[in-house]
């Protein structure tokens, strides 16, 4: 008989985030055998990627993910999809903001009063607001919601990336 292993969605994303392929499915050839171990291969680590904050180092790679959260305990568990992309924005207007990653990957995500704005100079981030949020910007959006219509949480993006990169059109 086969045993199947499923891994909760937001470990493979996690895993994907931290520039590694993962294992999202294991067969093991009788049912009462060990449950598979899902395996995550990180690519060569360098001296950067040490220390305290070495997950930062793998999530400063990532272009976009979409993972799925479980909140809550049996009949009343509730999932949330939550949705990220780093890039340049390509279009902005007062109710949304659309990114494209490096990798031509674009996604929209709708702007409201609860969204979030922040800008970083020297690890130190700062309230903004959605008006400064212009064409060019190099910025990381994290959204939830359904992937093909999600709501931005957070808008942010670091002022020594983008000197000189933004413009002034909206």
């Amino acid at each position: 008989m086969n045993k199947r292993l499923i891994i909760p969605a937001g470990v493979v994303s996690a895993a994907a985030l931290l520039g590694g392929g993962a294992t999202a499915y294991a067969a093991t050839g009788t049912s009462d055998s060990a449950p598979a171990v899902a395996t995550v291969a990180h690519v060569t680590s360098t001296a950067k990627a040490k220390g305290k904050h070495h997950h930062r180092f793998w999530l400063d790679r990532a272009l976009h993910a979409t993972w799925v959260s479980a909140h809550g305990k049996g009949d009343k568990t509730k999932f949330v999809t939550h949705d990220s992309i780093r890039g340049s924005v390509v279009r902005i207007s007062g109710t949304s903001v659309t990114v494209r990653a490096k990798d031509g990957f674009t996604q929209t995500y709708r702007i409201d009063s609860k969204t979030k704005v922040r800008e970083a100079e020297k690890g130190k981030a700062v309230a903004s607001s959605a008006s400064a949020v212009k064409l060019g910007l190099r910025v990381l959006v994290i959204g939830t919601g359904k992937p093909t219509n999600p709501t931005a949480n957070v808008i942010r993006w670091r002022i020594a990336d983008n000197a000189g990169s933004a413009s002034t059109a909206s």
